[in-house]
C-alpha cells in the first residue's frame, strides 16, 4: 500500500512538473515568436497567427487606423450645380484621402518598470490578470478621464439641462476621416496658392462648466477635441470659437437658444467682429475690423418669439420660447447678392441678406426666425460689398447653419463673400476653388462626431472635393 503511495506521489509530481513545465515552454514559444519573429524581425504567417491566437493584440489607438475611403459616385446625371462646376476626372481630394496618412498627436505614454513587467506578464502568461487583479496589481496612476457612459435617455433625444436648456448628448467617436478630409482640403488650398483656416464652433454642453455632462453622459467635446489635435498635428490652422467664448467669460445661457441647438444672432454677430479681427490679424487681410459693434447696429428684438428645432420636439407644454433678435445696421449699405435658390441677383440694402417672411408673424411650428439670417441653409450665396473700392479680397466660407447669422455682417466688413453649404452644394468644390480663386477658404463647423464621411451623394459637409 505504501509502494503504491508512494507510486501515485511520484506520479502526480511528474504530472504537476510536465505541467508547469509545458505551461512555461509554451510561454516563451509566445513571447519568442511575438517579441522576435513578429515584432522585430517582421515575419508574420499562419504559423506564427496559430501559435499567437491566444495573445491579446497590443492596443491601437482609434486614430491611427487609416480609414478605407471608397470613392463612389452615384449620381446618375448632374444636376444643376455639377453642371456648373463639373468633378474632375481625377480628384485631388480623393486621391489624397485614399493615399495619404495623418499625423499623429504625440502622446507620452510614462509607466513606471513594475507597470511594464505586469504589462508584459499579462500578455504572455496565461493567468497572470486573474492573479494580479486577485493578490495585488500596481495601482494606476490618477486621471481626470471620465468613463463613458450611455445617457439613461440614449443619444440623439432631446434632453434638459437643469438650467432648462435643452440639448442632445452625442457618443464619443472616431475623427479621423473628417481630419482626413479637412487635412486634404488644407494641402488642396496650399496647391492652388490660397489660405486655410479651419474653425470650430461650439456646441450647447460647456467644455468647462458642464465637467458633470461633458466626457460623461456627451462627448461632443472630446470629439472636437480630438478633431482639432489631429489637424493641428497635421499643420492646419485652427480657430475654436469654444476658447475664444470661455476666455471672454460667456456661459451658454448667454450664447445659445434655450431651445435651439444654434448660437444666438447676438454670438454670431460677435463671431462676426472676431473673425474678420483674426484674419487682418493672422492672414493681413485687408478688412474692416471696426464694423461690426453694438453702436452701429439697431437691434430689434422679438420677444417670446422663437421655438427651435429641440423646443418643437417637446413643444411648448414643457418649455417656453426664446426672444430672437433681428440686427440692422444705422450706416449705408450697397451690397450686390446673389443667392440663386431664392432667384435673388441684384444690387440693395443689408435687408436683402435677410428673409422677413419668417418673422412676419409668429408662428411657433410653421415658422423658423432662426432662417431670417441668409435666407436659412444655402447651397450657394455669393455677397460683394460695392462700397469697398480699394481691396478685392474674396473668402469662401464651407460652413453649416451656425454661418446664417455670420454671413451677413462678414459681407459688410470685406469687398467679397461666397459662401457654400455643402449638405445642399452637389459641385466639385476643387473647380469652384479652381473657377473663383478665393484668398482664403474657410471651413466652420460645429461637428460633434466623427465616423465614416458618405461619399456617395455629394451632400456631406465634409466631402470637399
Amino acid at each position: 500500500m505504501k509502494r503504491i503511495s508512494g507510486y501515485l506521489k511520484i506520479l502526480i509530481f511528474t504530472l504537476l512538473t510536465a505541467l508547469i513545465s509545458l505551461y512555461f515552454v509554451n510561454s516563451f514559444i509566445k513571447i519568442y515568436v511575438g517579441e522576435v519573429l513578429t515584432k522585430s524581425c517582421g515575419i508574420r504567417n499562419f504559423v506564427t497567427d496559430f501559435i499567437l491566437r491566444t495573445v491579446p493584440e497590443d492596443e491601437v489607438k482609434e486614430d491611427s487606423v487609416k480609414p478605407q475611403i471608397v470613392i463612389a459616385d452615384s449620381v446618375q446625371e448632374p444636376d444643376r450645380w455639377q453642371q456648373m462646376y463639373p468633378f474632375k476626372e481625377t480628384s485631388f481630394i480623393a486621391d489624397y484621402c485614399e493615399t495619404e496618412s495623418l499625423k499623429l498627436p504625440v502622446e507620452e505614454e510614462i509607466k513606471t518598470v513594475t507597470e511594464q513587467i505586469f504589462d508584459f506578464a499579462g500578455k504572455y502568461f496565461s493567468g497572470f490578470d486573474w492573479l494580479s487583479g486577485k493578490y495585488g496589481h500596481p495601482e494606476a496612476p490618477e486621471t481626470n478621464e471620465k468613463k463613458a457612459e450611455k445617457p439613461t435617455s440614449g443619444y440623439n433625444v432631446v434632453v434638459p439641462l437643469s438650467d432648462g436648456y435643452l440639448t442632445e448628448y452625442n457618443p464619443q467617436s472616431d475623427m479621423t476621416e473628417k481630419a482626413l478630409a479637412v487635412t486634404a482640403l488644407s494641402e488642396y488650398c496650399k496647391k492652388t496658392g490660397c489660405g486655410f483656416l479651419y474653425i470650430q464652433e461650439p456646441y450647447k454642453i460647456d467644455k468647462y462648466n458642464d465637467t458633470d455632462i461633458s466626457g460623461v453622459l456627451d462627448f461632443s467635446n472630446q470629439n472636437q477635441d480630438s478633431l482639432i489635435e489631429l489637424l493641428k498635428a497635421n499643420g492646419v490652422s485652427v480657430l475654436d470659437f469654444r476658447e475664444v467664448l470661455h476666455n471672454a467669460g460667456l456661459t451658454r445661457q448667454q450664447t445659445f437658444y434655450r431651445t435651439d441647438h444654434h448660437w444666438l444672432a447676438e454670438t454670431g454677430f460677435r463671431a462676426s467682429a472676431y473673425i474678420l479681427k483674426y484674419l487682418k490679424e493672422n492672414y493681413k487681410f485687408n478688412v474692416d475690423t471696426e464694423i461690426i459693434n453694438e453702436s452701429g447696429f439697431e437691434k430689434k428684438i422679438y420677444e417670446d418669439f422663437f421655438l427651435g428645432s429641440q423646443g418643437k420636439k417637446v413643444t411648448l407644454e414643457k418649455t417656453e420660447p426664446d426672444d430672437f433678435c433681428l440686427y440692422y445696421p444705422k450706416f449705408e449699405t450697397k451690397l450686390k447678392v446673389y443667392i440663386p435658390n431664392m432667384g435673388i441677383d441684384r444690387i440693395g440694402d443689408f435687408t436683402l441678406l435677410c428673409n422677413m417672411y419668417h418673422v412676419a408673424v409668429c408662428d411657433y411650428y410653421g415658422r423658423n426666425p432662426y432662417a431670417a439670417y441668409s435666407y436659412g441653409d444655402q447651397p450657394i450665396m455669393q455677397i460683394s460689398n460695392e462700397l469697398i473700392t480699394d481691396d478685392d479680397t474674396k473668402i469662401l466660407l464651407l460652413h453649416d447653419s451656425f454661418c446664417n447669422c455670420v454671413i451677413p455682417f462678414i459681407s459688410l466688413g470685406t469687398k467679397n463673400v461666397h459662401a457654400l453649404d455643402l449638405r445642399h452644394f452637389t459641385g466639385s468644390l476643387e473647380t469652384y476653388i479652381d473657377i473663383e480663386k478665393p484668398d482664403i477658404v474657410i471651413v466652420s463647423s460645429v461637428v460633434t462626431d466623427g465616423g465614416k464621411i458618405n461619399w456617395s451623394s455629394h451632400k456631406a459637409s465634409f466631402d470637399f472635393r
